[in-house]
């Protein structure tokens, strides 16, 4: 693969791990399904979740009156073969988990948690989608 092939596969990536978690912050998850594979595999918060399906339901047990943010830094792109890809980035989450509403900025003290996100791709048709995802906590910050 050239370098210039080599860039449009790492921006592609990049694009799709900050799409996927802006997504899952907006609470559009058929946007956000749309950037995995079917069969996809996500370990989140201790749990395999195996297929969209499975990811979909977890989803839906989220609280709705929550806000939640997440912010992806560090992100680097490796290329594995010509239909496969991975990264491995930062995430840091920063939550407000009340029983009401709120509008305009939610009050928090700090950082929820940190993880590390690695991220397996497969392309498909054109387009690199997530086959695998796995959370890591590192830190999680006392409130």
């Amino acid at each position: 693969m050239d370098q210039i092939e080599n860039l449009k596969v790492t921006e592609s990536c990049r694009d799709a791990i900050c799409r996927f978690f802006y997504y899952l912050d907006e609470w559009r998850y058929d946007d956000m399904l749309r950037l995995m594979t079917k069969d996809a595999i996500w370990i989140r918060q201790g749990e395999t979740l195996n297929g969209q399906l499975a990811i979909h339901a977890a989803l839906n047990r989220r609280n709705a009156k929550q806000r939640i943010k997440h912010v992806i830094t560090n992100l680097i792109v490796d290329q594995l073969q010509n239909r496969a890809a991975s990264a491995t980035s930062y995430l840091t989450s920063y939550k407000h988990d009340e029983a009401r509403d709120i509008e305009g900025a939610a009050q928090i003290s700090g950082p929820f948690r940190l993880l590390l996100i690695q991220t397996s791709f497969v392309e498909a048709g054109g387009q690199w989608l997530i086959s695998k995802q796995v959370n890591v906590d590192q830190f999680h910050f006392i409130q």
